[in-house]
């Protein structure tokens, strides 16, 4: 990240602080302590590393720095997770999509980690422990939800509960890979005006089970048996917009051995989240200028 994009965050940190007034008989503000929390994660640091002056430039150089009791006890407040979470919206902007794609990706820990709200979940090649980064992805590569749980909860319950959390996709394709295609899902899709575009798991031929699948599903399964080509070039474009997920992946690298626990995980995420549409706006930008 350069000094342009950090000065865009600060922009946006700045704004979302101003919102939520000072804090009473706090020596820092909220606007600083937002800061050094985006900065470790810039870093990938933890939060020790934070309070050393050593570690600044001139791209961010704080005055006081506050002790390390003080700096953990005001980002496990409630009030730190719910400015992340207004600078998460902001950053994301506009919820009008075109397209959307369900996906997961595992964030692991050591299989001997002591941590206690890690758990044993299958990944690709086997089984790991640790927790899972769910999240719904625009077509220009926006993430307006995403949630963070253990790795052992499944991935279409999640989806149905980040559903709610979006507005009406009136005439939205929303695309998902095979361990999403369920007809509840299907149904809950159908409700928000979208349709949901999955590799189908099987064939049903008994009446009963069609009639209860609903209708979505139905002609899901109807097209990939009749026109099975145009339907997987139809899904190809799940490609292209999972290659943003992955984007996403490769900034949020290995989980550090520092970062344990749901809500440490949870807040860690959500700001390598953040830092992504960062550097995601810049990136449009200079293709714009070019």
């Amino acid at each position: 990240m350069d000094q342009q994009q950090w000065a865009a965050l600060r922009q946006v940190v700045s704004s979302v602080t101003r919102s939520f007034g000072k804090l009473s008989r706090a020596v820092f503000s909220d606007r600083l302590i937002v800061l050094l929390y985006f900065w470790a994660v810039l870093h990938d640091r933890p939060m020790t590393w934070t309070i050393e002056r050593c570690h600044y430039n001139r791209m961010f150089r704080p005055r006081k720095l506050p002790s390390i009791s003080q700096l953990n006890r005001r980002i496990a407040s409630d009030r730190f997770q719910q400015i992340l979470q207004r600078i998460h919206e902001q950053l994301a902007g506009d919820v009008r999509f075109n397209g959307l794609i369900i996906d997961g990706r595992p964030l692991c820990v050591s299989p001997v980690s002591g941590d206690r709200d890690a758990r044993v979940g299958y990944v690709s090649g086997g089984f790991g422990k640790g927790y899972k980064l769910h999240a719904v992805t625009s077509s220009d590569g926006k993430i307006p939800v995403f949630c963070v749980l253990p790795l052992n909860v499944h991935e279409m319950a999640v989806a149905r509960r980040m559903l709610t959390c979006l507005p009406d996709l009136n005439g939205v394709l929303v695309m998902a890979d095979g361990n999403y295609d369920s007809h509840v899902l299907h149904k809950d899709v159908a409700a928000k005006g979208a349709w949901l575009i999955t590799n189908p798991r099987g064939s049903a031929e008994h009446p009963v089970t069609l009639r209860q699948m609903g209708a979505a599903r139905r002609l899901l399964l109807k097209l990939w048996k009749k026109c099975p080509e145009l339907m997987q070039a139809v899904y190809h474009h799940r490609d292209a917009i999972e290659r943003r997920f992955g984007n996403l992946s490769n900034l949020l690298g290995p989980l550090p051995n520092f970062v344990r626990g749901l809500a440490r995980v949870r807040r860690w995420a959500g700001a390598k989240i953040c830092l992504y549409h960062v550097l995601r706006e810049a990136k449009l930008m200079a293709k714009a200028v070019a």
